[in-house]
């Protein structure tokens, strides 16, 4: 009750403190977007990637002059309607003057112009082709970015300590964390780009023979776009979009979330670079996408690359059992891990586009195939699972608009036979009323490595599901949404001992009165089965029922000084059992000249790991924290940003956890004896 009373007390005075609206075309922080689109997150998304690309917009903003639907659709902000009528604004009227005429476009409220605007941009001119050739575009108008960060834990983990006195520290390498990154690119015409990262107790070193030259970790990519016919020639790392992600999906795809019409859309952003750290997930190899007719056009693709497992023998032949994907290489262990498995992958897309855009079909492959077997352990819940060494996917998919309704779906076959299908529509019904429905049905034999189609479970495998999405807008300072999600597993899964199902809905109330305040209050109730926690090897599974809340205001009092306050609880309850966990979460940040600061206390307490509360942080350019608050402590913060001047930029960041509950934290290699552990991040962005 002490906390509700002093979260209602903090509101009411926020309430009160909120002034004047900023001026039209200010940029706003890309935290707000990132909490409308994942207010309560998951553990099984890939926030990295997620959080890339929206950066790659936030950095550089995208031309609505230029932009396609694909790219406006992908940044999860405008419904169908508003990108028709943004279409027709520039056919009736030319190309866009200034950002301030989006106010005149039917359909954008500013709302939705204030949540867009860091994100976008407008030019006066249309893409034109420089004259200069290739090379001299490159050194005279790519713009460059090198960026080094360096991060670091300041308590001693058990893995950098000697075990014994005459053994070594687990980890064989720094407590440091080092990336860096090097792009030079000109939207719509090239892009290059290297990316370095050692991992904390990973050794930085030349060694052929264990495939590590240096970091333990690059990535690197060139594309160009539109030389002749090919409109994308990429080489290096790279990934793919078509269909709603049954076989070729990239990282940036987001689920369940508390925009529940645009988001459960996947969409045909095609050939794309891979610019994240995570050591998984992406092609590594050549491809490119070529321009059969104006309105056909066909992508295809070779990539080879190398996965960690760990090799187990059974008489002559090695195989593996999982692929890991930690990225970590830190101990001797996971060293031998490290590029086991050569991963070969070919595929292609043949993708139609009518001239007016409404109307899409296409077709995919893709066969992949393994140096080694993958065998997985003989457990009843793996029954179906991919064991092989190869696998060919190919899929169909089809997108129509037609008045206020878009329609998509995509239909897929396995080698093994499995079948995974998606189809779902988006629709206005009303000007204040939008609709979304989708059905998915992955049979248990469905075997896809690069998707990230909607459902409950993290693959498309195993699941059947409905889904329905509403959004209500009575007045453009006021919405609400909410979405109801059904499904059913066919057949076992981890932890859970027979074919099971589940529901989750949430409901929303969003409150913004001006582009200084934003209110919101959010429910979400999921149920979904789990073995008991009985001594029989034979659990029956028992619904357990998770429920999350949230209170969030943001304001700022004035221009230089931004508030936000957040109270975030959740109950989970199983076999009578019922624990709770909340946080309470105090953000400010202060501009004044080229100094930014902003800060963070959080207050948190959990029963257990299954009522831990995710909040999003601020953290450094580039970099993206979410950690798990649970058990009982304290969590804070400060991030400093100074710019140099207009090319050079530093951050510095600490933070601390103080747990109230414990005399060490983590275990294993991890386990630091105490009950506080401090990080120091410190980073610096060159732009020339």
């Amino acid at each position: 009750m002490k906390v509700f009373l002093l979260c209602t007390l903090l509101l009411l005075l926020s309430i009160q403190a909120a002034s004047q609206d900023r001026p039209l075309g200010e940029s706003e922080d890309v935290q707000r977007l990132i909490e409308q689109l994942f207010p309560v997150p998951a553990n099984d998304l890939p926030y990295e990637d997620i959080y890339e690309v929206l950066l790659q917009y936030y950095t550089q903003p995208l031309d609505l002059n230029k932009a396609t639907v694909e790219e406006l659709q992908s940044l999860f902000v405008l419904s169908d309607e508003q990108i028709i009528q943004l279409q027709r604004h520039k056919e009736r009227n030319g190309l866009l003057l200034s950002i301030y005429e989006l106010q005149a476009i039917p359909g954008w409220d500013l709302t939705t112009i204030y949540r867009i605007l860091p994100f976008v941009t407008v030019s006066e001119e249309p893409f034109l082709r420089s004259r200069k050739p290739l090379v001299r575009r490159i050194l005279q108008d790519g713009q460059k970015m090198f960026l080094l960060r360096t991060e670091r834990v300041l308590e001693q983990k058990a893995g950098f300590l000697p075990s014994a006195d005459t053994l070594p520290p687990a980890y064989l390498g720094s407590a440091n964390k080092v990336y860096a990154r090097f792009r030079l690119n000109r939207p719509h015409d090239f892009s290059f780009g290297l990316t370095l990262e050692k991992d904390a107790g990973e050794p930085v070193e030349w060694n052929p023979r264990l495939k590590q030259y240096g970091a333990d970790f690059f990535s690197f990519h060139a594309i160009l776009y539109r030389q002749g016919n090919f409109s994308k020639i990429v080489v290096g790392d790279f990934q793919l979009q078509y269909g709603q992600s049954l076989v070729f999906g990239s990282g940036f795809s987001i689920g369940k979330g508390a925009e529940t019409i645009t988001t459960i859309r996947r969409n045909n952003t095609g050939l794309r670079p891979y610019t994240s750290v995570l050591e998984t997930g992406f092609f590594r190899g050549a491809g490119f996408t070529y321009t059969l007719t104006p309105a056909l056009e066909l992508t295809t693709f070779y990539s080879s690359s190398r996965q960690d497992a760990i090799l187990e023998q059974e008489v002559e032949d090695a195989f593996f059992g999982s692929l890991q994907q930690t990225g970590f290489h830190r101990t001797i262990r996971e060293r031998e891990a490290k590029d086991n498995i050569r991963e070969q992958s070919a595929g292609g897309v043949l993708h139609y586009k009518s001239r007016n855009r409404r109307f899409q079909i296409g077709a995919t492959t893709l066969y992949t195939h393994f140096s080694k077997p993958w065998q997985r352990k003989p457990r009843l819940y793996n029954f179906f699972e991919f064991n092989g060494q190869q696998n060919l996917t190919g899929s169909l998919f089809t997108e129509y608009s037609w008045q206020n309704f878009n329609l998509f779906s995509e239909v897929a076959i396995s080698q093994s036979g499995g079948k995974g299908m998606v189809a779902g529509v988006l629709s206005s019904l009303l000007p204040v009323l939008d609709f979304s429905f989708l059905y998915r049905k992955y049979e248990k034999n469905f075997h896809s490595f690069y998707r990230t189609a909607f459902g409950e479970g993290s693959r498309p495998i195993n699941e059947e599901g409905l889904y329905w999405g509403l959004k209500f807008q009575p007045k453009s300072y006021l919405w609400f949404s909410g979405y109801f999600d059904s499904f059913r597993f066919p057949w076992l899964r981890y932890r859970v001992n027979a074919p099971s199902g589940g529901y989750e809905y949430m409901l929303r109330a969003n409150y913004q009165p001006s582009r200084q305040l934003l209110l919101y209050g959010q429910f979400r109730e999921e149920v979904k089965a789990i073995n008991s926690s009985g001594e029989s090897t034979l659990r029956q599974p028992l619904p357990g029922t998770r429920r999350n809340y949230l209170l969030s205001l943001s304001f700022s009092p004035y221009d230089k000084l931004d508030l936000h306050s957040r109270l975030q609880w959740s109950s989970y309850a199983l076999d009578e059992n019922i624990s709770n966990g909340y946080v309470l979460v105090q953000d400010a940040s202060w501009k004044w000249g080229q100094v930014q600061l902003s800060g963070r206390v959080a207050l948190f307490q959990t029963d257990n790991y299954e009522t831990r509360q995710y909040v999003y942080e601020k953290d450094v350019l580039w970099a993206f924290s979410i950690p798990a608050y649970y058990g009982k402590g304290i969590r804070q913060y400060l991030l400093l940003r100074y710019k140099l001047h207009r090319q050079l930029s530093i951050w510095l960041r600490w933070s601390r956890t103080t747990y109230l509950d414990r005399e060490q934290i983590g275990s294993g290699t991890e386990k630091i004896d105490g009950s506080m552990f401090q990080q120091l991040k410190a980073q610096i962005r060159w732009m020339f």
